[in-house]
């Protein structure tokens, strides 16, 4: 899988004909522009921030840690004996001491701590990423509901047009004697049924158009067509090693598990001797009504070993093997999600593309078959049932056809998403 540097910027986000991945040309502009002041992305950007201090943090346990601290006094002593006058002592001392402390050893845990912490990090940075290709995926599922919506509402309102010029030709001839009783009122309920279609359709576009202004803002551009996005893998099974490698919930959870293993062998090297090195420069100088002055310069080198401490760590050592099963069993529950998400999203996504062309088809042969069951009625071959049968199946294929060009688009934005080639910012894992 490709790797890009991450970008924050929106400039960056938004001139997408850099990436070299052909699914980030086809997203357009308003789509980024809506993940790149995305609330949830911002949130989780500086949680990753945060947590890559710890790896700081970590590095900061095993530098020499340098002190130096100063002190000054003055003291007066006027106590004096009845038998005996006494000079009053004055006493004023200074006191400079710099120390260092370097740890040599840590029984081995320290390649284990810095791995710990860069494994949590890496697990963030594939939920990160996972978070921004959900977004875009939501982005693009609002997108295409909304048009989709509105082309069938166009498609109800041509249908409430037509139904109603047919109940009004059956209202006119049944007057003249021409069409029957039940002509009359078949085609007045197929209009009534029209205008509850339409209705109902102009809720939904409603419904659509809330969920559009809250990921887009109120703003009404001319339809971008979303493209369908390219899928790399030509069979299922490719596809389904490419999500088991690398899709990126997968990702995260294989990074906690390591993290746990990491843990786990810092635990263990808990038990094992530690070696330290200290070392101090002191510089002391009083005065007591005369001067006195000392400079002492010291090293230890401190080895120390855990004996016992209450049982503490070796139930450390038990809860992290713990955390490991949990965890290897979390893992083993995503890989088989999303390897059933996959197929059934490809097997989608291929039924898709095969019912779009029946339906094509399917709609060419309708329009021809209602102009010519039109020229039947008018010459009384065909009863006028007939007619209105044919518009129902025709609108019925015209529907049919909107909503599976849309299921087919959020397919392909699904099964990208599942093979990590959806986010055009990827950050890349240490």
């Amino acid at each position: 899988m490709t790797k890009y540097k991450y970008t924050p910027s929106i400039p960056a986000i938004i001139i997408i004909i850099f990436f070299s991945n052909p699914s980030y040309s086809q997203l357009p502009e308003i789509i980024l522009k809506s993940i790149s002041n995305n609330n949830k992305i911002i949130a989780a950007k500086s949680a990753l921030k945060a947590s890559k201090e710890n790896l700081k943090q970590a590095y900061a346990l095993y530098l020499p840690n340098f002190t130096a601290t100063t002190s000054g006094s003055w003291e007066r002593d006027s106590s004096t004996t009845s038998d005996v006058g006494r000079v009053a002592d004055i006493t004023n001392s200074r006191d400079v001491a710099v120390s260092v402390s370097q740890k040599l050893w840590q029984g081995g845990k320290r390649k284990h701590e810095f791995l710990e912490v860069k494994n949590n990090i890496n697990s963030e940075i594939s939920l990160l990423n996972a978070l921004v290709q959900s977004e875009i995926l939501s982005s693009a599922t609002k997108y295409s509901d909304y048009y989709r919506k509105t082309k069938i509402l166009s498609q109800k309102k041509k249908n409430e047009f037509i139904l109603n010029k047919h109940l009004k030709e059956a209202e006119t001839r049944f007057t003249l004697g021409e069409f029957s009783q039940t002509d009359y009122f078949q085609a007045k309920s197929r209009y009534a049924n029209a205008q509850a279609e339409l209705i109902k359709a102009n809720g939904e576009l409603k419904i659509s158009d809330a969920k559009f202004t809250d990921a887009f803002g109120s703003l009404r551009e001319k339809e971008i067509k979303l493209k369908i996005l390219p899928i790399n893998a030509n069979s299922l099974d490719i596809l389904l090693k490419q999500i088991q490698k690398d899709n990126f919930n997968i990702s995260s959870n294989r990074y906690l598990k390591l993290s746990a293993k990491n843990t786990y062998n810092k635990n263990l090297k808990s038990l094992w001797p530690t070696l330290s090195l200290t070392g101090s420069y002191t510089h002391s100088l009083e005065s007591v009504n005369r001067k006195s002055e000392s400079r002492i310069l010291t090293g230890k080198l401190n080895l120390t070993m855990p004996l016992y401490s209450g049982g503490s760590n070796y139930s450390s050592i038990r809860q992290t093997k713990y955390t490991i099963s949990q965890r290897t069993y979390l893992l083993d529950d995503i890989v088989k999600s999303k390897i059933l998400e996959g197929t059934s999203t490809w097997y989608a996504f291929k039924t898709s593309e095969s019912r779009i062309t029946a339906l094509t088809a399917e709609i060419s042969a309708a329009e021809i078959a209602l102009n010519a069951i039109k020229k039947e009625a008018n010459v009384g071959t065909k009863p006028f049932i007939d007619v209105l049968d044919a518009e129902q199946v025709l609108l019925n294929s015209r529907v049919a056809l909107i909503n599976e060009e849309h299921e087919l688009l959020l397919s392909s934005f699904k099964l990208n998403d599942l093979t990590a080639e959806l986010n055009p910012q990827i950050i890349p894992t240490d």
